[in-house]
């Protein structure tokens, strides 16, 4: 096999917000290969990193949660599937249900810090009287989520 054959199992980009991982990815199309996985960690917009990903045929298959130097990340793990769909809200701005565990200390930090950001922005679309906008249901989505736990 020639050097034009290989194709890398595992790609990671690491260390930049969602939406320019999101870049490289769409300029990429090699990646849409069913053969390789990437290892995505958004410093932000994750939200947007995951929309592009389940509306582009990949499927996350693991986000895990981890703590450094005062902040909380996500590492999220894709596949190439070619099967796109529309996330709903939760799922896009903080993962799919079961990703979310309860007896990880990092995973409740992660959502702690998410919760304090939608709860600032929602106080402020209240204010403005938007009760139903995506900051709103956010919030309590979390909030109510963080009880079970």
């Amino acid at each position: 096999a020639g050097a034009r054959d290989f194709a890398p199992e595992d790609i990671a980009i690491l260390g930049m917000g969602g939406e320019l991982i999101a870049e490289i990815i769409d300029k990429a199309p090699f990646l849409k290969n069913k053969e390789t996985r990437l290892i995505l960690q958004p410093m932000s917009r994750q939200g947007q990193l995951r929309l592009y990903l389940l509306t582009n045929g990949f499927s996350i298959i693991k986000e895990v949660y981890s703590y450094s130097q005062g902040k909380y990340y996500v590492t999220i793990c894709a596949e190439y599937t070619g099967n796109g769909y529309e996330p709903t809200l939760y799922e896009r701005e903080l993962g799919r249900a079961e990703f979310l565990d309860t007896g990880c200390v990092e995973c409740q930090g992660y959502l702690d810090a998410r919760l304090r950001v939608y709860e600032k922005i929602a106080r402020g679309k209240r204010t403005g009287g938007e009760e139903k906008c995506d900051e709103v249901l956010l919030y309590q989505y979390i909030k109510d989520l963080r009880k079970e736990i």
